[in-house]
Order: C-alpha cells, then sequence, then structure tokens
C-alpha cells in the first residue's frame, strides 16, 4: 500500500502521517509547480561534426541560436545539455596581505580583463566591419596572466613599476656602499695596526649584523622597500663601530705582550660598557622611532626596527664572537702611519 493509497482511503490520516514525517525531517515539505504541455519542445536538433565538442557548442551558442530565434513561428530556443564553463579561484591570503589587494580589487579585475567588450569598426566606404576582441580568458593558463590593474579604485602597476626599479636600485646602492665600506673600513685597520688579520676580524663584523638583521626582517614579516633599505644604507656604518673599538683595546694588550687569549678576555672585559654605552645611545635615536603613531609611524616602523636589531647584533658579535676570533689568529704589527707617527715624535 502506497501513500496515495491511504490518502484516498483515509485523507485525514494521510495528512497527518505527512505532517509528522515533515516535522521530524523525514520528507521536505511538498513544492506545488505549473506545467504547461505546450511550453515543452517540438522539435530537437542535434549537431555533428568533426570538430572538438567545446568549439561546436560556441559556434552553436554564438551564430547557429542567433539565427533561429530570429525565425517566424519561434517563441524560444535553448541548448539542451549545454553548460557554461566556469573556473574556481582560489585567493592566497597571505599574498593578498602583502600586496594589500582584497577581494574586491580581484573581482573587478576578473570582470574587465575576462570580457569581451566591443572594439568599434572599420568604415571603408563600402563596407562597415565590426571588431570583435576576444577578450574573455580560453584556459587556466591565460587567466592566470589578468593583471590586477588597481587597488581600492586606483591605479597601481604603473607606480609598482616605478617602486619596483627603486628597490632594484637602492639594493645595488646597498651593495655598492657594503663593499665600499668594508674596503675603506679594511684599509684604515690595515694602516692604522700593519695586520691582516685584524683587518679580517673587523669585516666579519659586517655580514654577522646585516645576515643577522634580514633574519629578523624575515620573522617580522617585512619586506625590501624604501624604509628598509635606509635603515640598512645608514647602519653600515654603525655595525663596525663597536669590533673596531674591541679590537683596538685587545690589540693594545697583544702589544704589550699578552697573549693572545689572556689580551682577548681583558680588552673585551675592559672595553664592555663603553661599547654598550655606544650602542645604547644609538638605540635611544631609533628605538622611540618604532613607537611613532599615526601614518608616520606605519611607515618608519619598519626603519627602527632594522636599525635596531642590526645595532644589537653588532653589539652582541663585538663582544663575543669578536674577541673569541682574536683569541685564535690575531697578529698585531705596528703599523705603517703608527709608525710614521713614532719616527716623526722621535726626531721632534
Amino acid at each position: 500500500m502506497t501513500l496515495s493509497d491511504v490518502s484516498i482511503k483515509n485523507p485525514v490520516f494521510a495528512w497527518m502521517l505527512m505532517a509528522g514525517l515533515i516535522v521530524f525531517g523525514a520528507i521536505g515539505p511538498p513544492v506545488v509547480s505549473k506545467s504547461n504541455p505546450e511550453d515543452q519542445p517540438i522539435i530537437w536538433l542535434a549537431v555533428s561534426g568533426d570538430r572538438p565538442f567545446r568549439e561546436m557548442t560556441e559556434y552553436v551558442k554564438n551564430h547557429i541560436k542567433d539565427r533561429l530565434t530570429t525565425v517566424s513561428g519561434v517563441g524560444e530556443m535553448f541548448m539542451g545539455g549545454f553548460l557554461e564553463p566556469n573556473l574556481r579561484v582560489w585567493l592566497d591570503a597571505e599574498r593578498m596581505e602583502r600586496t594589500e589587494l582584497t577581494v574586491e580589487d580581484v573581482l573587478g579585475a576578473i570582470e574587465a580583463g575576462h570580457a569581451e567588450v566591443p572594439a568599434g569598426y572599420l568604415d571603408t566606404g563600402s563596407r562597415e566591419i565590426n571588431i570583435r576582441v576576444m577578450g574573455e580568458a580560453s584556459t587556466p593558463e591565460s587567466f592566470s596572466k589578468i593583471i590586477i590593474p588597481s587597488r581600492r579604485g586606483a591605479p597601481i602597476w604603473k607606480a609598482f613599476l616605478i617602486t619596483t626599479q627603486f628597490i632594484r636600485a637602492s639594493i645595488r646602492e646597498l651593495t655598492f656602499n657594503l663593499v665600499l665600506s668594508g674596503l675603506l673600513t679594511s684599509l684604515v685597520c690595515f694602516l692604522f695596526l700593519g695586520s691582516w688579520s685584524a683587518t679580517l676580524n673587523v669585516l666579519l663584523a659586517i655580514p654577522t649584523a646585516i645576515i643577522g638583521a634580514f633574519i629578523a626582517l624575515y620573522f617580522f614579516g617585512f619586506t625590501l622597500n624604501t624604509f628598509t633599505m635606509l635603515g640598512f644604507s645608514l647602519v653600515i656604518g654603525i655595525v663596525v663601530d663597536d669590533a673596531i673599538m674591541v679590537l683596538e683595546n685587545i690589540s693594545r694588550y697583544r702589544e704589550a705582550g699578552v697573549p693572545r687569549v689572556r689580551a682577548a678576555i681583558m680588552g673585551a672585559r675592559e672595553i664592555t660598557f663603553a661599547a654598550l654605552a655606544a650602542s645604547v645611545a644609538i638605540l635611544a635615536i631609533f628605538v622611540p622611532v618604532i613607537f611613532m603613531q599615526g601614518i608616520i609611524g606605519k611607515f618608519f616602523f619598519q626603519f627602527g626596527i632594522t636599525i635596531s636589531v642590526a645595532v644589537m647584533l653588532s653589539l652582541l658579535e663585538a663582544l663575543t664572537i669578536a674577541p673569541m676570533r682574536c683569541a685564535q689568529f690575531l697578529e698585531i704589527q705596528r703599523g705603517t702611519w703608527v709608525r710614521a707617527a713614532d719616527r716623526a715624535q722621535a726626531v721632534v
């Protein structure tokens, strides 16, 4: 016995049974719809050929369908089994945050870049030819090349290109400053200390602080932008100060005949407070920049972090790693300019 049999014999019981099934979620509520037999198609046309199914479908949709709908007596035409092609777009939240893009920016780029719009016409006098630009992406590869031209309604591609060129120029300038500062520092140390080992000890302080600062930038989520590059440019001349200070004090003990290990311990311990005071004085200038408020604070936050981290790492390197290097391979000689000054003083 079916539900229709029950409804015929006992309609009240059938309605009560149906209501109970609906309440307890066994079945959904009934849906009533109208159907007109005259709306059913009176003729079906099949299309076949040696072309791919996608090309034939698009041809029927864009050419044949429009021509058939204009035939006298045709009320409506639809394509059975035809589905519009679709593509899912997955957004990378981290990359969008780094580039300061929103979902609306991506949707606007897709709507503008994945569309076929009128491109005008050509008038030859005797003929007028409409121009069509194939703007819709036909493959996932071509869809991935759609450019996002604006951010919050403002164009960004030109500014992005200029900024990229500026950053590249800043990186080249930073590299030049690093090499130049290393060469000048090594030259000064060699002239006054007369030892390549002392020169190497000072030079090794630069990559320690700079690489450590880059690692800090990575964990802070910063990028190479105008303010981080400005911080590196300013800090290059600062990171060698503590190392030179410690090295000079250790060299003084070595010139007095103290063994290398003992000279490294005594020289580093004696100069610790002076090096710490010098670094704290620098930090007292740049640390407050980190806590600036407003738009200016947003910009200079990365600048202050870059310089502060590099200065602290240079102090740590000068008080720990530099004395260990000096204790192993520091050789001291009287520098060229120092010997010349001693001779001049002896003559006087």
